[in-house]
């Protein structure tokens, strides 16, 4: 490991060119290394329920190897439904090794939004409608995965919880409800465990886009919470560029291959250049980067070298599934059920939304 000392020398020899470089896309999924001072390409991939598949780089042309399988794990809903707080450092654990084994250094997980809407088409990556469960669930899966020299990318911060116009709808929610119900899951996930990571969401909130809320990345993020880790956005989520930049984000990453064109690219630096930002901002964004290499030891080479899709991760994705199986006893005709005439299991036709976690309903 480097001191911070040793990590602001290197920095002092980056020309500005090669900071920018560090703070944007270069690929679908990877930044800009800097080869003459020995800093790598920071290596991202999707996502909550494994290592996603490889693209050419530059490209979403799938590279259609074979040789590279990993585990397809339960949807962290079903992780949660544990409430098992050791198979979610477990599921970490596994998660974090197929992503070192795969060459990843930040894997985009856990997800911990709340679920608000069922028609929220990244509900699979979420936990629950609890905030004090996902939270404690979040904080596990963290701290397994980053023992294998891989950053874990908590998302979405925060409030995205809609399908429906989600890259641009505006989160109208007041400070008690963000406070109790959106923010605390992020807050136990971040700080308590530790995550290098986190990744600003696509919404606007309260008529701020989430990658450029100062609110949120400032005010929030680093100053109530003391938060020092790395700010990605989603991909395509960043609107601005001096916005942005002062807001807290450190990281641009985007859909399109047109690289040099993202807010973070050529227009940073231009910004800089004209005096519309001062290049501390940027010195600060890169040492970030720099401490998360670090951490993940990105820097020193030395670096576990994970496994995959081994028959302990099988092992492991059947023992989640098994677990995240809720069954009920309808006593006394509780949930007002009723046999259907073509089926042999009984259909759930109305039921208190307290009770709503339940998925199998035993028969008589």
């Amino acid at each position: 490991m480097l001191t911070t000392n040793e990590l602001k020398s290197i920095l002092s020899n980056l020309t500005l060119s090669e900071k920018v470089g560090m703070l944007h896309g270069d690929g679908i999924f990877e930044t800009k290394g800097i080869k003459r001072l020995g800093i790598p390409d920071l290596v991202t991939s999707d996502g909550p329920r494994g290592v996603r598949r490889e693209y050419i780089r530059g490209t979403w042309q799938d590279r259609e190897w074979s040789d590279d399988s990993v585990t397809y794990f339960p949807a962290n809903t079903a992780l949660a439904a544990t409430w098992n707080h050791e198979l979610a450092f477990e599921f970490g654990d596994a998660l974090g090794a197929e992503a070192r084994s795969r060459g990843k250094d930040v894997i985009l997980a856990p997800g911990v939004n709340l679920m608000r809407s069922p028609l929220c088409g990244r509900n699979f990556e979420y936990m629950s409608e609890d905030p004090a469960l996902s939270g404690a669930m979040g904080c596990k899966v963290v701290q397994g995965i980053q023992q294998n020299d891989v950053a874990a990318c908590v998302n979405h911060f925060a409030a995205n919880n809609q399908e429906t116009n989600r890259m641009f709808v505006n989160a109208i929610v007041d400070k008690r409800t963000l406070e109790e119900m959106y923010l605390p899951a992020f807050r136990e996930t971040l700080v308590d465990g530790n995550a290098y990571s986190v990744m600003a969401a696509y919404n606007q909130l309260n008529g701020d886009f989430c990658c450029e809320s100062h609110y949120l990345l400032t005010d929030v993020l680093k100053n109530q919470w003391g938060y020092n880790g790395v700010v990605i956005s989603d991909w395509g989520g960043v609107h601005s560029t001096i916005k942005a930049a002062k807001a807290g984000l450190d990281i641009e990453m985007g859909v399109t291959t047109d690289f040099d064109r993202y807010f973070f690219a050529d227009a940073l630096e231009t910004a800089v250049l004209e005096g519309q930002l001062d290049e501390s901002i940027l010195d600060e964004k890169v040492l970030g980067i720099l401490q998360l290499m670090n951490q993940t030891h990105m820097l020193s080479g030395q670096r576990q070298k994970g496994k995959r899709n081994t028959p302990e991760h099988q092992l492991l994705t059947k023992k989640i599934a098994e677990e995240a199986i809720v069954l009920l006893e309808n006593k006394e005709d509780f949930y007002r059920l009723r046999l259907t005439s073509t089926k042999k299991y009984w259909l759930l036709v109305k039921m208190p939304l307290k009770h709503m976690q339940a998925v199998v309903v035993a028969q008589k």
